[in-house]
C-alpha cells in the first residue's frame, strides 16, 4: 500500500502563485506524479494568494513565481510579506520559482526554502525538493 493509498493520508494543497497557464500546467503534472491527491490552487495575485491561504488556514507549499505573469508583480515581495514574523502563514513552506540564483538567494534570504526554475522543472533535484517538502506534512 503505498502512502497515497493510506487510510491516515491526509489531503495536501499546493498554491502556485503567479504562474502562466503553461507553467501551471507543467508544475501541476509534477506535483500530481509525486502525489495524485494533492490538491494545487493556482493564484494570479498577493491579495487571492492571501485570500486562498486564509479560507484553507494552510497549506503543504508555495510556489511563488519571481514575477507574476498577470500584472508583473514581485514574487519577492509575496515572499517577504509570507515569511515575515507577523504573518500568520509564516510556516508554511515557500519557493521561489526562477531561474535566477541572485533571485533564489534572495528567496532564500526572506525565508523560503530553496526552490528551482522552470528549466529545472523536469529534473530529479526538483522532484526531491518537492518530495521532501510534501512528505514533512504526513
Amino acid at each position: 500500500m503505498s502512502r497515497v493509498d493510506s487510510p491516515d493520508h491526509v489531503k495536501q494543497t499546493v498554491i502556485s502563485v503567479g504562474q502562466c497557464g503553461y507553467d501551471n500546467s507543467r508544475i501541476r503534472s509534477l506535483i500530481r506524479s509525486i502525489d495524485s491527491t494533492v490538491e494545487i490552487r493556482e493564484t494570479d495575485s498577493h491579495q487571492e494568494t492571501m485570500e486562498v491561504l486564509a479560507s484553507l488556514g494552510e497549506a503543504a507549499l508555495v510556489l511563488v513565481n519571481r514575477v507574476f505573469d498577470m500584472d508583473g508583480s514581485s514574487g519577492m515581495d509575496l515572499i517577504s510579506q509570507l515569511k515575515s514574523k507577523e504573518s500568520e502563514f509564516a510556516a508554511i513552506p515557500v519557493m521561489l520559482v526562477s531561474n535566477y540564483e541572485k533571485s533564489q538567494a534572495e528567496a532564500i534570504a526572506n525565508g523560503a526554502i530553496p526552490g528551482f526554475g522552470k528549466s529545472e522543472l523536469q529534473s530529479v533535484e526538483t522532484r526531491q525538493k518537492i518530495e521532501s517538502v510534501l512528505n514533512q506534512n504526513i
